[in-house]
C-alpha cells in the first residue's frame, strides 16, 4: 500500500535534524501537509501514537493536537456541548453549524495549541482530527490564524485529502486556498 510507504517517508523526514530546525525554508512558515486518501483515516489514527513513540525514542519531543477534541473541549468548558447536541436534534445541521461557528474561537484553539507546544518544549507539532472538526474548523483558516501565533516549530497537518496547486481539498471534494504550506511526502497527484 502506498500509504505505508508514505508513512515510512514521513517518519524519516520528521526525524531529520534539518527538518526540525527549519533549514532550507527561506523564511517561510514551517507548515507541512501530509496527505492521505480519506478511507485511510483509521490507519493514520492508529499509527499516530506509534509515530510519537518513534520520535520519542530518538529524543524528539513531539505533540499531537486533535482539532475535533479541542473543539469538543471548548464546548464542554463553556457549557455548550449538551446544548449543541440538543440543537442538532431539534433543528438542522446548518443551524448547529451557525451556532458552533459563533461559540468556537479559532484564535482560542490556536492559542491552546501554541501553549501546549511551548509548555511541552515540542520540537514538532502534528495536527489531527481535521476531517472530524470540519466544517466548524476549516484547516486553511486554522493555519492562517496559527501562523500569526506560532511559526518557530514545524507543524504537520495530517490531512485526509489532497494538497495541490496551493489548494487543500478535504475528502478530495471541498477546496480551500492555502499557499503557505509544503507537501511533506510524495506528490499529491499520485494515486493510492
Amino acid at each position: 500500500m502506498k500509504l505505508e510507504d508514505d508513512w515510512e517517508s514521513l517518519k524519516a523526514r520528521v526525524s531529520e535534524k534539518a527538518f526540525l530546525s527549519n533549514k532550507g525554508l527561506a523564511n517561510e512558515v514551517p507548515y507541512w501537509i501530509f496527505c492521505y486518501e480519506p478511507q485511510y483515516e483509521l490507519y493514520v489514527r492508529d499509527n499516530m501514537p506509534l509515530l510519537l513513540k518513534f520520535l520519542e525514542q530518538r529524543s524528539i519531543k513531539a505533540l499531537s493536537f486533535n482539532l475535533f477534541d479541542a473543539m469538543v473541549d471548548t464546548l464542554q468548558t463553556k457549557g455548550y456541548l449538551e446544548k449543541a447536541i440538543d440543537l442538532e436534534k431539534t433543528y438542522s445541521s446548518s443551524k448547529l453549524l451557525q451556532a458552533l461557528s459563533t461559540s468556537i474561537s479559532l484564535e482560542g484553539i490556536c492559542d491552546q495549541f501554541a501553549q501546549l507546544l511551548d509548555s511541552n518544549h515540542a520540537q514538532i507539532g502534528f495536527v489531527t482530527g481535521v476531517g472530524s472538526a470540519w466544517p466548524v474548523i476549516r484547516t486553511h483558516l486554522f493555519l492562517n490564524k496559527l501562523q500569526q501565533i506560532k511559526s518557530d516549530v514545524p507543524i504537520v497537518v495530517m490531512y485526509p485529502g489532497k494538497y495541490e496547486q496551493n489548494k487543500l481539498r478535504l475528502f478530495n471534494k471541498f477546496s480551500s486556498h492555502y499557499y503557505r504550506a509544503f507537501q511533506l511526502v510524495g506528490d499529491s497527484n499520485e494515486q493510492y
